[in-house]
């Protein structure tokens, strides 16, 4: 079961289409920040085996314990990494980051001529084995620098703690600097041809370029967000003109018959074990299958308010057009006879309460109150303006409201209202239940359609 639902995420994420960058909609990143909220609330249960590991060590427990607590320690961190890896793939949505081809061919000395697919991942900082061109694994250092992601030249992207600190923006402007470099790595003339400084320098231009989609003109913090982002632009695109420079020296020409090989820790990267390269093309799989879910309950749930305010508009509307007609009713009944007794109220005015009447005794029949406007007198003698009200209130009504609302009315025109008690309510919930499924008027909430929660390896639903 696990490998066929693995396989059906993998070929979800073999057909994503890229999309031009974009700004997130406010509701897009709202979303974002709650999954970045469920991985934060992590870190408590990570400090915790963190300290259980270190004083096991301290009191010189054996071995098999230490191992066992540094096991239960990488699972809580590989269960925040997946949290935040959701919040990735959340954010490659919303802002339009999908590279405009997710797989290439590597240019790149160590895995030249390789097939490999953009897989960002969050991850901590370590180091790693890489499998090169010939099929060896190679040793990759851990980052020395103080970094928010690192992009492997085997696809593999590691998106580090540092860079969910400030918000949806600036993750997404991180995921385009990565996403950058990956494009070197499988573009002929570009990865194999350009130095650190001149890869660098062009991520940081793009991220400088789309600032605009990530970053607020008016947030100071943000500005100040960009301010660096340019200033490191700026340094690499220093140190890019004096290596220009140095290369054409005639010790740099001699240098440049040479093949170029990669520094160590060069395009900021690293993942685990060239094993584990599986394992997280699955992750990425599972978390852009989580991504999409978040995406379809949003746009979902956005409809349903849609749908909510357009019904609240149309009974506002039919309401105003009750109210409308019942003064004119009484203006012309007091022109006619000025001293008549007050008539009693017509049916349409009590049409509302008795709509929210049926929702809530289909909601909870043992609990709705039997009021006194159910056994009032009420003029029926509008009968098709009063049809036409009942028929707009009862749009969008599940059967059982519907059919109870509709009942109410034939009792109380038929002047056997006194019908209505508790007992008599309940039994006509229960046959109308019967007779249907639940509706948007009635009975307990419907499941969450989407969520799909179960647990995937590292994916584990909020």
């Amino acid at each position: 079961m696990k490998k066929t639902l693995l396989a059906f995420f993998i070929a979800i994420s073999t057909v994503r289409t890229a999309s031009a960058i974009k700004a997130a909609s406010e509701a897009e990143k709202a979303d974002i920040q709650k999954q970045m909220f469920v991985a934060n609330r992590i870190d408590d249960q990570v400090k915790t085996a963190e300290l259980k590991v270190s004083r096991a060590k301290i009191a010189n427990e054996s071995r098999s314990v230490i191992i066992e607590l540094e096991r239960k320690l990488d699972r809580e961190k590989n269960e925040q990494s997946a949290a935040r890896t959701i919040a990735i793939h959340m954010t490659i949505l919303a802002y339009g980051l999908e590279p405009p081809s997710p797989s290439g061919t590597s240019v790149m000395p160590m895995t030249k001529g390789r097939s490999i697919s953009w897989m960002p991942v969050a991850r901590e900082k370590e180091a790693r084995q890489m499998q090169d061109a010939a099929g060896k694994l190679q040793d990759v250092k851990q980052p020395k620098e103080d970094l928010d992601g690192a992009a492997y030249v085997d696809g593999t992207t590691y998106i580090f703690p540092s860079a969910f600190e400030h918000g949806p923006g600036y993750l997404a402007s991180i995921l385009l600097h990565e996403r950058t470099h990956f494009l070197q790595h499988t573009t002929a003339g570009k990865g194999n041809a350009m130095s650190y400084a001149e890869a660098q320098q062009e991520a940081y231009q793009a991220q400088v370029d789309n600032a605009h989609f990530f970053l607020k003109s008016d947030d100071p913090q943000e500005q100040w967000l960009m301010k660096e982002i340019e200033r490191l632009r700026d340094e690499e695109k220093a140190k890019a003109a004096l290596e220009k420079k140095e290369r054409e020296t005639p010790l740099g020409r001699l240098r440049g018959l040479f093949p170029r090989s990669n520094p160590s820790d060069m395009f900021e990267s690293k993942v685990h074990t060239n094993a584990e390269l599986a394992d997280i093309s699955g992750l990425v799989a599972q978390a852009r299958a989580q991504a999409d879910i978040a995406r379809r309950d949003r746009e979902e749930r956005e409809a349903n308010e849609r749908r909510g305010e357009k019904e609240r508009d149309s009974i506002q509307e039919a309401l105003h057009e009750a109210e409308e007609y019942l003064r004119r009713s009484r203006q012309q009944t007091q022109e006619i006879t000025p001293a008549r007794a007050i008539p009693p109220a017509p049916l349409s005015s009590v049409l509302p309460r008795l709509r929210e009447f049926a929702i809530t005794a289909c909601r909870a029949p043992e609990q709705v109150a039997v009021e006194g406007y159910l056994y009032a007198g009420y003029d029926i003698s509008y009968r098709e303006f009063d049809d036409l009200l009942a028929r707009d209130l009862t749009a969008g009504l599940g059967e059982c409201p519907r059919q109870l609302f509709n009942q109410v009315i034939a009792t109380i025109r038929t002047g056997d209202f006194m019908r209505i008690d508790s007992e008599w309510i309940r039994n006509q919930v229960a046959a109308y239940s019967r007779s249907s499924d639940a509706s948007p008027g009635y009975s307990a909430p419907p499941p969450e359609r989407g969520r799909r929660c179960e647990d995937y390896g590292n994916i584990r639903c909020p």
